[in-house]
């Protein structure tokens, strides 16, 4: 079942994605930046949110606009 996380400030609220994991997500959907006028999450940012995911998870990073 898909669970989307809001944006805020017009970026993603990558705490509050971690925090609707539970041991049914199977994947993390990522696009960075969702459009091409939106905002970033710097890769430093990205890494540490990468790093705290559980490792059964897969991340999906779609970076078409950078």
């Amino acid at each position: 079942m898909p669970i989307q996380v809001p944006l805020t400030d017009h970026t993603f609220d990558l705490y509050a994605m971690l925090a609707t994991v539970t041991d049914r997500t199977r994947l993390i959907f990522v696009c960075n930046p969702n459009n091409p006028t939106s905002t970033v999450v710097g890769p430093d940012a990205l890494a540490r949110f990468v790093e705290a995911v559980p490792a059964h998870i897969l991340i999906a990073i779609d970076e078409a606009y950078v």
